[in-house]
């Protein structure tokens, strides 16, 4: 890591376990043999610094070993600072917030809105008003006028009754009716057998981990560790991970490894202090 992880407490915290060595009268190299440690991480805690270390989770792992072996009781310094990364996504939107160029965008936006409100409900206002219902002018002429009342009525009555006679009569019966309803079909489904026995095929998400030599495991899941811990010779892991997950391996040449049925290279692409991370999408 490439921050300094360095502080008073952790420096002090150091002290201690620098002290119990020499009271045992061991070199911090006679240690890192005899019990397989890399020196760096020894010298690390003595220090103070985790700078060396991937991850908070390791640094735990070797400073609670180291404490086991001198045979004391230390408290893990309080080096590692957790982000509250919804505070820091606040005041970053807020920042930009300020920035001049944003606010005259936002006015522009605003203003541009309020004409096109005006703009809508004039229009509107405009198309109610030229739609008007027709009023018919109706007019009596004057030889409607003129007709007598009794001839009007019996005008009347002669062109109702012409009328009813013109009209041709419909019969019900005699009128044929010939519609074909469709055969309708309901789709097919595919058995519930063959459904069930689609789904017996399903995907083995065992992960099986074997160690040779003391090895450091933490496994990551949505971002949520689910494992971190210090393995040693002849220990193994079995777990069941739908993916996406990620493995970080602090030996990589102490431990193998399958996932699905197919072996895990740990090996390929660790760093100097044999650290690798290997991670498994959905893709």
């Amino acid at each position: 890591m490439s921050e300094d992880l360095k502080s008073a407490n952790s420096a002090k915290t150091g002290l201690i376990f620098k002290s119990a060595r020499e009271e045992l009268g061991l070199s911090i190299t006679e240690v890192s043999n005899k019990h397989m440690i890399n020196i760096k991480y020894l010298r690390g805690i003595e220090s103070g610094s985790y700078s060396n270390f991937p991850s908070e989770g390791f640094a735990r792992a070797y400073f609670r070993k180291y404490s086991n072996i001198l045979n004391i009781q230390p408290e893990f310094p309080s080096i590692y600072i957790i982000k509250n990364r919804k505070d820091e996504i606040i005041k970053k939107s807020f920042k930009s917030i300020n920035n001049s160029f944003v606010k005259i965008l936002i006015g522009l936006v605003g203003l541009l809105s309020i004409v096109l409100i005006i703009f809508i409900i004039r229009l509107s206002l405009a198309v109610n008003k030229d739609i008007e219902l027709p009023v018919s002018n109706l007019t009596v002429s004057q030889e409607n006028t003129n007709y007598p009342k009794d001839q009007t009525n019996n005008s009347f009555e002669q062109t109702n009754t012409q009328s009813l006679v013109d009209i041709p009569s419909i019969i019900p019966s005699e009128i044929e009716t010939k519609f074909t309803i469709p055969e309708l079909t309901a789709p097919t489904k595919e058995p519930a057998i063959n459904v069930i026995s689609n789904n017996n095929n399903e995907i083995n998400n065992d992960l099986l981990l074997y160690f040779n030599n003391e090895c450091w495991i933490e496994i990551q899941v949505n971002g949520n560790i689910v494992e971190s811990e210090l393995y040693l010779n002849g220990d193994s892991l079995s777990l069941s991970l739908p993916k996406p997950f990620s493995i970080k391996v602090g030996n990589v040449y102490a431990v193998k490894g399958t996932y699905q049925g197919l072996d895990i290279d740990f090996i390929t692409g660790a760093d100097r202090l044999n650290v690798n991370t290997v991670s498994y999408s959905n893709d």
